[in-house]
């Protein structure tokens, strides 16, 4: 049993890392596990103990950012990269501790990182980009409203080719409580824009 892992495909496999666990109390993993022919194996073992980590795949290696140690009770400002061969290395250290985000390509070298929280008890409306190739971080805009728990994607405009970033759902704040949230936002020109909310009929 596990919840809030981080999940890629790696190597044409599907790779899971982290996540928390309950067997009599509650603690983060530091397990990596793939899926083969033989069924979910262990795959790596990270450097820290991490759920609700975000990762994204560049260049054939897992990138993870963040999350939590259950075990030590901190939000983590460590990185890492988790080969296709299994291996651990250390990636980046972090702007700001962040937990509960998610991440997405922006263009073929950075992501960009997304809400969560950052540093801080609050919902974070804060977002980075992260340069791949220079493995820096830098500002991105903030968002509309703070969030966690949301989902985040890259898709293609399919007049123009272009690639737009997309953030969807989550939880935010509204008068200091958590409140599940039926929006999106979109970020075009380097600006965070409200998307359309789409409900059933």
């Amino acid at each position: 049993e596990i919840s809030d892992a981080v999940s890629t495909n790696l190597a044409s496999l599907p790779v899971i890392c982290g996540g928390s666990s309950f067997n009599g109390s509650s603690y983060s993993s530091d397990k990596c596990f793939r899926y083969t022919e033989m069924g979910w194996q262990h795959f790596a073992t990270m450097k820290d103990r991490r759920d609700g980590a975000a990762g994204i795949v560049y260049e054939n290696v897992f990138y993870i950012f963040g999350g939590y140690d259950r075990d030590e009770s901190t939000w983590l400002l460590t990185s890492e990269i988790i080969n296709e061969d299994g291996s651990s290395t250390t990636g980046p250290q972090l702007p700001e501790r962040f937990y509960l985000g998610s991440i997405t390509s922006f263009n073929s070298t950075v992501s960009v990182l997304i809400g969560g929280y950052q540093d801080s008890t609050s919902i974070s409306d804060q977002t980075w980009y992260f340069n791949h190739a220079t493995q820096e971080f830098q500002p991105g805009p903030n968002l509309l409203k703070g969030r966690n728990g949301h989902s985040s994607g890259t898709i293609t405009d399919q007049k123009t080719k272009e690639k737009i970033v997309v953030v969807a759902g989550g939880s935010g704040a509204n008068s200091g409580n958590c409140k599940y949230m039926d929006s999106t936002e979109i970020l075009l020109n380097g600006e965070w824009v409200t998307g359309k909310i789409h409900t059933e009929s």
